[in-house]
Formats: structure tokens, sequence, C-alpha cells
């Protein structure tokens, strides 16, 4: 059988020492759907997309809907009312086919699964022939469940930066979700989950972003993605109001030994360096209300313990 993992993944990997587990978790992707996609899709409101814009830069984005705006078409095609995106870097006109990785996850059970292939938008339809497709343990996601909905017009205009506001470091430091995007040249872009307590992900002293690399399943797709292409997206939800925080640049993995005094379990830590900034105020419709945290993230969550950015512990949080 023909390894699912590209160079990038076998080499991160071998340095992590989990080779063999790898290759074993590896067999849960597939080339088409899993069964019970279709109804999962068509229940959710929400959808986490990663690609590229016409720039070649990745991006991280959301895409929102009154469940049933998702369908699957078959057990290889996904379809996706995409109206109503404004500002999004990634939804655009035009029939270019573009790698794209996505996530379909429901945060009030904590279910998951993603899948990734080609996408072509055809007017307010995004089309997705699907190459891989697998779930996700839920581990790290924090159970949230929507409370209420706002018209859609409250969206304001997407504004394009440079540098994080106050507003963004608040944002950034107080969330305890975010997503990353990452893209492998001939193998595809993804979207991935990351989830801590507020304080997890913190702000270096030069404005780049650092978190711990959690331990997973070990398939190493993102940290992968970035070993053999460092580009890279950030989003962020404000969950309360709706707005929408998209960050591009470059990331790297910066590799150390397993340490209890700065809560890194496994000596791993993304460092994310932004290049341009879209924040877009109320473009979610949709509110959530936080239930519980997961019972399974790292002790640097249960203590309030926030890291400095050069990887020492510091109280309080970022």
């Amino acid at each position: 059988m023909t390894s699912p993992f590209h160079q990038g993944e076998l080499a991160v990997q071998a340095r992590a020492g989990v080779a063999e587990q790898a290759k074993r978790v590896g067999r849960i992707i597939g080339d088409r759907l899993p069964e019970g996609a279709d109804k999962f899709l068509a229940g959710l409101p929400i959808l986490f997309r990663g690609g590229l814009d016409a720039r070649g830069r990745v991006w991280a984005s959301v895409l929102t809907g009154n469940p049933g705006f998702i369908r699957a078409v078959g057990d290889r095609g996904v379809v996706i009312k995409t109206d109503g995106q404004a500002g999004d870097p990634l939804v655009a006109g035009g029939d270019t086919i573009a790698p794209a990785g996505f996530l379909a996850i429901d945060l009030a059970t904590r279910q998951r699964f993603r899948f990734n292939g080609q996408a072509r938008q055809e007017g307010d339809e995004l089309r997705i022939d699907v190459e891989q497709a697998y779930g996700n343990c839920p581990k790290y996601i924090q159970r949230r469940e929507v409370v209420g909905r706002d018209d859609v017009s409250t969206c304001g205009d997407a504004v394009v930066d440079t540098t994080l506001s106050d507003d963004d470091l608040r944002l950034i430091r107080g969330a305890d979700t975010f997503f990353i995007a990452s893209h492998a040249r001939d193998h595809g872009a993804d979207v991935s989950h990351r989830g801590g307590s507020p304080g997890f992900v913190r702000v270096t002293s030069d404005g780049g972003l650092m978190f711990n690399d959690y331990p997973g399943n070990n398939m190493f797709q993102t940290l992968g993605n970035l070993a053999a292409d460092p580009r890279a997206g950030l989003l962020f939800i404000d969950f309360d109001s709706g707005s929408r925080l998209q960050l591009t640049g470059k990331a790297d993995t910066r590799w150390s030994e397993p340490s209890a005094t700065n809560y890194n379990q496994t000596g791993r830590a993304v460092m994310f360096t932004p290049e341009a900034i879209v924040r877009t105020p109320g473009a979610l419709p949709w509110r959530w209300v936080l239930r519980d945290y997961s019972p399974y993230n790292p002790e640097e969550v249960r203590t309030g313990v926030a890291l400095g950015s050069d990887g020492s512990g510091e109280s309080g949080r970022a």
C-alpha cells in the first residue's frame, strides 16, 4: 500500500520517534467520506477551510450557513453554499481548481472529521472532489453550543492590516481555540484545530505567535506540511461577537527536550510570524456559549500558567 504521508510528514514522524505508530494510525485515511458524513455535514452551521489565495498565501477561513448549507454528493463529493462570506480571502469567483482542506466539527459534541481535495468555486457554490478523509479524536476541543444568531447584514467591512491591533492581541491572548491551515506542494492543503485554555497562545516580543504542540495522533499533517512549506494561516474567532481574525505568514517548529518546567510535554512548539492580517467584525452570524473545557487539556491549561516568549513559565495569563 502506498503511504498516505509525504516526505515532510515522514521526516517529522521520524524525528519524533513515532514512525511506526504513524504508519498504523495512517490506515484511517481513506479516499472517500466516512459513513454517516452526509447527515453529519447536513447538520452543521459551520465549516473550517484551509487553502491558498491568488497570491499563493495560505489562509484558514470559516464558512457558515443554516444547517443544510453543506451537502455530500455521493461519497467523494461535497457542495457548500458560500454566499455571505464577506471579506474572506479564500472566497472568490471563477472556476479555478485549487487544493483545499476542510474540518467538519460539531463543537457541542466534540465530533469531527477532516477531508481534503480539489475545490472549485461555481457561482455561490464551492464544489470539492474529495481525495482524503478521516476522523479525528475529540482531544482539546472546548464544548460550545449555539445560543443565537444575528442577521448576516451586521457583518462589518473587512480590514486588511500588517500589524496586530490591541483588540487582536486581546482576542489571541484570551483564545481557547484557533485553527491553522498549511500546505505542501503536490500534496494539497489542510486545516486543523488547536485548543487549550486562555493563554495557551502567547505573543512574543517581536509580534510573533507561539504555542506548544500537544500530544496527538502522531501523523503530524500540520507540522509535516510546515516542514515542507513554511506558509501557514491562522484563524481566531470571537464566539461572543462573531468577529473573525485571519492571519497569514510563515511558521516553523522549534524542537527541545520535553520539560515539566515550561509545561511542554512534547518538546515541540510552533512559532508563527504574521505577514498580513484580515479582521472582519461580525463576520459569523452564530453566537456560542462555552459549556466546558476539554478534559484532555494539558497541565498548563489547568494551572492557568501561560508561557513567555522564550518558553519560560510565568504566572498569570499572557
